[in-house]
This record gives structure tokens, sequence and C-alpha cells, in this order.
């Protein structure tokens, strides 16, 4: 596991990897850095401030170059990484292969060697969701009052914390209000509080009318603040304006997660023909196993479980189609489908996912003792995961690759290949027509130490405002 992460960090020296939404953020960056305001646009801003805020604040202080932006990513998903450890250990209860053999699924994913290396929100908001989950599992194993055996201040000061984290993680990524029925959960102290307030509720109507009056009042303000607001009427655009029926939603998630299982991209999927199809029925097993893992867990849900239902219940109706949108969740969900999958192999703490692919196929414990999956589930899981890893091998070597080809980035690059060959010199300016080409342009000159000399800092002039994402 730490020489997958001395392999993500051998990336740090890497490339100004951009995406439409990047341009975004980095429009805003830059609107806030010159003193437009975070705001300052005409048109429809589809993200929140917390990363832009994050950049500007970088750059204020002398950290201007992709090489720091690298290593907030990198840093980013240590940190995640680390937390989710803890997380494995104490609330779920697993062992340490378990745990490693988490940690390296969620390393070899593609979706993780293709975000780690790009500028994108994703590895800061999963350090950030779940620092503030961890304070929320940590809140409810603590009780209110000392009649109830706890101290009450101490259980508060810690919810406070929670609190901060993941509002912090609202302004990353929006979808972060999915943790704040995990904060009233972590408060209430799971099923166990929600009986003892249910009790409550039969002794003292009148005082809990009152407390239920005043919530509503604080509540309803802050969603009339929220609603209001000139960024939700701009996140809420694309649902005025578009239609997404049911089947095109489904469609949306299953090949969202449905590459996950797979570990292939589409654009992969896409070139073996009759192989797309494969998104389909992996998509149905990561539902059905994640979904049966919240089944078993039913009378122990954590604050993460039940922040993992609501984030999957927003991304259920969500517009938009992009596999990154899992991947915060995804160290969570692996934990839930391994609770079903462990039912079938011996150790559920001790065997392991990818960390325990010998231990599958070496021991015949399952068979000797009954306990567990037949024979051909563990070899058939141990070959799962050796091509799993395998191709997420091959997916970070491809990253690791692109790191370094230095100038020759420009003609391997996916998303705007023109503007790095003219950033780079390989190209004029004059063939640019697109805007967001030439957005791009400016930002590799801004912040890639390669760009020749003579081009740093000379800018092309665009339209001064925030381009329009794709979040």
């Amino acid at each position: 596991m730490v020489g997958m992460l001395v392999v993500y960090a051998a990336q740090v020296p890497g490339h100004m990897r951009m995406m439409n939404d990047t341009l975004s953020y980095f429009a805003r960056t830059h609107n806030l850095l010159e003193g437009r305001g975070l705001f300052y646009d005409d048109g429809f801003v589809n993200h929140p401030a917390g990363y832009s805020v994050l950049l500007a604040g970088m750059i204020a202080v002398g950290l201007d170059s992709v090489y720091w932006f690298l290593a907030v990513n990198v840093l980013s998903l240590g940190v995640g990484l680390g937390l989710m450890w803890v997380y494995w250990r104490r609330s779920d209860g697993f062992g340490v292969s378990a745990s490693a053999g988490l940690a390296c699924v969620f390393m070899l994913s593609w979706s993780t060697a293709k975000h780690v290396p790009m500028l994108y929100t994703e590895l800061v908001f999963f350090a950030v969701t779940v620092a503030g989950l961890l304070l929320c599992e940590w809140a409810m194993e603590m009780r209110w009052g000392r009649v109830m055996g706890g101290r009450w201040w101490g259980k508060l000061g810690v919810l406070t914390g929670a609190a901060v984290l993941l509002g912090a993680a609202i302004l990353v990524r929006t979808i972060a209000v999915a943790a704040l029925p995990a904060l009233v959960w972590a408060g209430l102290g799971g099923w166990p509080g929600v009986r003892g307030l249910l009790r409550v509720i039969g002794r003292e109507r009148l005082r809990l009318a009152g407390v239920i009056a005043v919530g509503v009042v604080v509540f309803g303000g802050g969603v009339y603040v929220v609603v209001t607001s000139r960024y939700f009427e701009n996140l809420m655009y694309r649902f005025r304006v578009e239609e997404h029926p049911l089947g095109r939603l489904v469609y949306f998630r299953l090949q969202e997660v449905g590459k996950l299982v797979l570990n292939v991209p589409g654009r992969a999927l896409r070139a073996t023909g009759p192989g797309e199809w494969l998104v389909y029925p992996a998509g149905v097993l990561f539902f059905g196993l994640a979904g049966w893992g919240l089944w078993l867990k039913r009378w122990k849900w954590t604050a993460s479980d039940v922040y993992v239902v609501g984030s999957a219940g927003i991304l259920a109706i969500w517009q938009s189609f992009d596999t990154r949108f899992w991947l915060p969740l995804f160290p969570m969900v692996l934990a839930l489908q391994w609770r079903v999958v462990g039912r079938w192999v011996s150790g559920v703490g001790e065997v392991g996912a990818a960390g325990g692919v010998g231990g599958l196929v070496a021991s015949d414990h399952v068979t000797r003792s009954g306990v567990g999956a037949r024979r051909w589930v563990r070899y058939g899981l141990a070959a799962y995961l050796v091509v799993y890893g395998v191709l997420g091998l091959g997916a970070i070597g491809r990253s690791v690759y692109l790191t370094y080809t230095g100038k020759g980035y420009a003609d391997r690059a996916m998303f705007f290949p023109e503007a790095y060959r003219v950033a780079y010199g390989k190209a004029e300016e004059d063939g640019l027509r697109d805007e967001k080409d030439r957005r791009a342009v400016n930002l590799i000159r801004r912040y890639d130490p390669r760009t020749p000399a003579e081009l740093r800092r000379r800018l092309i002039p665009v339209e001064v405002g925030v381009v329009k994402g794709e979040e």
C-alpha cells in the first residue's frame, strides 16, 4: 500500500491535466485573486467555491506551480486512505489484511489512477469528508449527559469539529450535503439513540414540540437562503431545461459503477465491441453487493453508512455522467461489499481483498471447516482480483509514463491537445479558435514549468468571467 502511494507521489512533477471543470475552477480563482470576486460571471456557475479558494490561497503564498497542485492531490489521497484505514479497523472491525486489501483495490482502480494526476476536486473532497465522518463515528461512541454515563460537552465538541469539516466539504463539492443526516445520526448515537428519542417523545411532548418548532424555523431559514441563492439556481438550471427519464438515469449509474467493477475505462470497453455490454451486469453486481452489505448492517449503521445512502440517493437522480462522482464513495462502498464477500471466504478480517489473494488461493480452511463460500468462489474471486490488479497497474503505469513524457505530452493529451502544442511552442496561437483552448493555454503557461521561458506569462486575451463547466 505504501509502495503504491510512492508511485502516485512520483507523478507530482506532472502536467496541467485538465478538463472543462478545471478551466472553471481556475477562472474563478483568478477572479478572486484579481479582485473581481468569486461570482464574477454572466453565465451559469455549477461549482462551489472551496477548491477555487484553496487554489487562490496557494497561488497567493507562492505555491503557483502545477507540482504543488498535484502534491495536494497526493497528500489528500494519503490522508484519506489513512483515515479510511482507521475506519475499516475501528468501525468495521476488519483485520490488517482486509484493510490493506481494500486500500489496494481503491488505489488500483483506473478511476483513481486517472484522477490523482488531474486538477479536480475529488481527492481533496475525499480527504475532508472522511475526516468529518470519522469524527462522526467517534461521536457515536460517546453519550450525552452524566446521567447516561457521558459528558455532553465532549460529544458536542466532537460533533462541532465534524460539522466544520463537513461544512468545508460542502464548499468543495455540494453533494457533501448528504453528510448532514450522518451528522444528525451521530448526534443521536445511531439506532439506540433513535429508540431513546422515541421514549422521550412519549414523555415530553410539549417540550419536544417547542424544540421542533425552533428547529423548523432555523432549518427553514437555512433552506430558504440556499434555494434562493444564485448558486442553487444555476445548479438546478439543467434539471429545468432537460428531461432525464428513469431509463437514462439507470443507464448512467450502471455505466459508471460497471466500469469500476471491470476496472476498464469506457473508451477501452467501446473498442472491444460486445465487451461494452458487460458494464450492465457488473453495475447490477456493484449495487447488489453494496445493498446486501447495508442490509447485513441494518441495525448497526454508522454515520458513514448513512452518508453512503444519502450520496447514492443524490447520484441516482444526478443529470451528469462521470465515474469520478463515485471515487470519494468507493472505499466506503468497498467495505460494505467486502462484508458480503467476506461471508463467502474464510476470515473476513484476516484474508483481505487484493492483499489476500495468495491466502485465498492457497488456503483450504474454507473447505475443511465448512465456513464461507465454496472453493470455486474463492478461486473465482482470486482470479478476478488478479485481473483487476493487472489492469490497475497498467492504468497507473500509463499515467506515470505520461508524467515523464515532457513536452511530448502535447501529442498524447486526451483533452485540449492543441492547447498543449501551442503552450509548449509546437504550434502557433493563430490556430486556436475555441475559447476553452485559449484558457487552457494560459493555465499551462502560468503554472507548468515546462513552458519555454519566452512563452511563460505571455497570456492570450480571453473573455473575463467563469467558463461553464460540467460538474
